[in-house]
């Protein structure tokens, strides 16, 4: 019997401190590799874009996105 090795991948820590890095961000899901946002230093409006923005992005894809602590999130695909 065959053992099927898992590869656990970790995922590339972003703190966004303006709009502008979420194109890192994205660039990164395309690579096929998880990310985990935390977007604290943001103010609540620019929150409220970015999650909105990854997570229409993500949900394009077929992904996942999980809340992990407050400000905090993971988006793979």
């Amino acid at each position: 019997m065959n053992k099927v090795k898992s590869k656990q991948v970790t995922p590339k820590v972003f703190l966004v401190k303006d709009t502008e890095n979420i194109y890192d961000c994205i660039k990164t899901l395309l690579e096929n590799k998880a990310i985990i946002v935390n977007i604290s230093s943001l103010d609540v409006k620019e929150k409220y874009r970015v999650i909105d923005f990854l997570s229409g992005y993500i949900f394009a894809l077929k992904g996942s996105r999980e809340k992990l602590e407050d400000n905090i999130y993971i988006f793979s695909l």
